[in-house]
Protein backbone atom coordinates (compact mmCIF):
# COMPACT_ATOMS: atom_id res chain seq x y z
CA UNK A 1 0.00 0.00 0.00
CA UNK A 2 2.75 2.63 0.64
CA UNK A 3 3.47 1.89 -3.33
CA UNK A 4 0.37 3.98 -4.54
CA UNK A 5 1.32 7.18 -2.79
CA UNK A 6 5.42 6.97 -3.89
CA UNK A 7 3.62 6.22 -7.79
CA UNK A 8 1.40 9.23 -7.24
CA UNK A 9 4.17 11.47 -5.47
CA UNK A 10 6.16 10.59 -8.78
CA UNK A 11 3.05 11.63 -11.35
CA UNK A 12 2.48 14.47 -9.40
CA UNK A 13 6.59 15.35 -10.03
CA UNK A 14 6.73 14.87 -13.41
CA UNK A 15 3.37 17.08 -13.58
CA UNK A 16 5.36 19.72 -11.97
CA UNK A 17 8.22 19.70 -14.21
CA UNK A 18 6.50 19.33 -17.40
CA UNK A 19 4.29 23.01 -16.43
CA UNK A 20 7.38 24.46 -15.35
CA UNK A 21 8.74 23.41 -18.71
CA UNK A 22 5.47 24.67 -20.76
CA UNK A 23 5.75 28.04 -18.81
CA UNK A 24 9.16 28.89 -19.53
CA UNK A 25 10.55 27.40 -16.66
CA UNK A 26 11.80 29.43 -14.24
CA UNK A 27 10.97 33.28 -12.85
CA UNK A 28 14.57 34.34 -13.63
CA UNK A 29 12.87 36.85 -16.33
CA UNK A 30 11.22 38.25 -13.47
CA UNK A 31 14.26 39.26 -11.72
CA UNK A 32 16.18 40.58 -14.42
CA UNK A 33 16.03 44.09 -16.29
CA UNK A 34 14.97 46.86 -15.18
CA UNK A 35 12.08 47.84 -12.55
CA UNK A 36 9.79 48.52 -15.59
CA UNK A 37 10.64 45.27 -17.55
CA UNK A 38 9.53 43.34 -14.57
CA UNK A 39 7.15 45.12 -13.98
CA UNK A 40 5.89 44.45 -17.23
CA UNK A 41 6.98 40.60 -17.53
CA UNK A 42 4.78 40.06 -14.32
CA UNK A 43 1.63 41.54 -15.92
CA UNK A 44 1.72 44.45 -13.56
CA UNK A 45 0.38 48.21 -13.80
CA UNK A 46 2.78 50.16 -16.10
CA UNK A 47 2.63 53.35 -18.90
CA UNK A 48 2.48 56.75 -17.53
CA UNK A 49 1.56 58.44 -14.39
CA UNK A 50 0.45 62.38 -14.20
CA UNK A 51 0.64 63.73 -10.98
CA UNK A 52 0.21 67.05 -9.37
CA UNK A 53 2.64 68.70 -6.51
CA UNK A 54 1.30 71.96 -5.14
CA UNK A 55 4.04 74.15 -3.16
CA UNK A 56 2.84 76.63 -0.36
CA UNK A 57 4.98 78.50 1.33
CA UNK A 58 6.83 75.60 3.36
CA UNK A 59 4.72 72.72 2.88
CA UNK A 60 3.78 70.66 -0.13
CA UNK A 61 1.10 69.55 -0.53
CA UNK A 62 0.74 66.18 -0.76
CA UNK A 63 3.75 65.23 1.55
CA UNK A 64 3.88 61.91 -0.05
CA UNK A 65 3.89 60.70 -3.48
CA UNK A 66 3.19 57.07 -3.79
CA UNK A 67 4.45 56.13 -7.41
CA UNK A 68 4.61 52.57 -9.32
CA UNK A 69 8.48 51.89 -8.66
CA UNK A 70 9.59 52.24 -12.76
CA UNK A 71 6.61 54.09 -14.17
CA UNK A 72 7.45 57.29 -16.30
CA UNK A 73 6.68 60.44 -14.23
CA UNK A 74 4.88 63.69 -15.37
CA UNK A 75 4.93 66.03 -12.83
CA UNK A 76 3.33 69.49 -12.67
CA UNK A 77 4.29 71.48 -10.10
CA UNK A 78 2.70 74.26 -8.78
CA UNK A 79 3.64 77.21 -6.48
CA UNK A 80 0.72 78.59 -4.65
CA UNK A 81 2.69 80.32 -2.36
CA UNK A 82 4.33 83.84 -1.66
CA UNK A 83 8.01 82.84 -2.06
CA UNK A 84 9.84 80.93 -4.47
CA UNK A 85 9.99 76.96 -4.64
CA UNK A 86 11.96 74.31 -6.21
CA UNK A 87 11.23 70.59 -6.26
CA UNK A 88 14.25 68.93 -5.93
CA UNK A 89 15.57 65.12 -5.51
CA UNK A 90 18.93 64.92 -5.65
CA UNK A 91 19.77 61.10 -6.11
CA UNK A 92 17.78 61.35 -9.23
CA UNK A 93 19.47 64.99 -10.28
CA UNK A 94 16.30 66.97 -9.90
CA UNK A 95 15.53 69.99 -9.34
CA UNK A 96 12.93 72.48 -11.31
CA UNK A 97 15.18 75.58 -10.42
CA UNK A 98 13.30 78.37 -8.41
CA UNK A 99 9.60 78.50 -9.19
CA UNK A 100 8.24 81.76 -8.22
CA UNK A 101 4.87 82.71 -6.91
CA UNK A 102 1.99 81.72 -9.00
CA UNK A 103 4.20 79.88 -11.36
CA UNK A 104 4.32 76.14 -12.80
CA UNK A 105 7.01 73.91 -14.40
CA UNK A 106 6.18 69.98 -15.83
CA UNK A 107 9.30 67.51 -15.07
CA UNK A 108 9.51 63.90 -15.87
CA UNK A 109 11.38 61.72 -14.23
CA UNK A 110 11.35 57.78 -13.80
CA UNK A 111 9.54 56.41 -10.71
CA UNK A 112 12.74 55.16 -7.69
CA UNK A 113 12.70 51.76 -6.81
CA UNK A 114 13.63 52.91 -3.14
CA UNK A 115 12.25 55.16 -0.77
CA UNK A 116 13.50 58.78 -1.61
CA UNK A 117 13.15 62.01 -0.20
CA UNK A 118 11.99 65.67 -2.43
CA UNK A 119 12.30 69.01 -0.76
CA UNK A 120 12.42 72.82 -1.59
CA UNK A 121 15.97 73.23 -1.79
CA UNK A 122 14.89 77.34 -0.25
CA UNK A 123 13.06 76.14 2.76
CA UNK A 124 14.44 72.92 3.39
CA UNK A 125 15.35 73.37 6.84
CA UNK A 126 12.26 75.16 7.83
CA UNK A 127 10.95 71.73 6.66
CA UNK A 128 9.76 71.95 3.54
CA UNK A 129 10.55 68.25 2.30
CA UNK A 130 8.32 64.92 1.67
CA UNK A 131 8.80 61.36 -0.09
CA UNK A 132 8.74 59.34 -2.94
CA UNK A 133 7.53 55.95 -2.07
CA UNK A 134 7.26 53.16 -4.44
CA UNK A 135 4.34 51.13 -4.44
Amino acid sequence: MSEVPRSISAVLILLGIGMSAACGGTSQGLEQGTPKERREAAGGPGGDVSITLTAKDNTFQPKRLRLPAGSDVTLKFLNKGELPHTFTVRELDLDTGSIEPGGSKRVRFSAPDSRMQFLCTIHEFEGQVGDLIPR
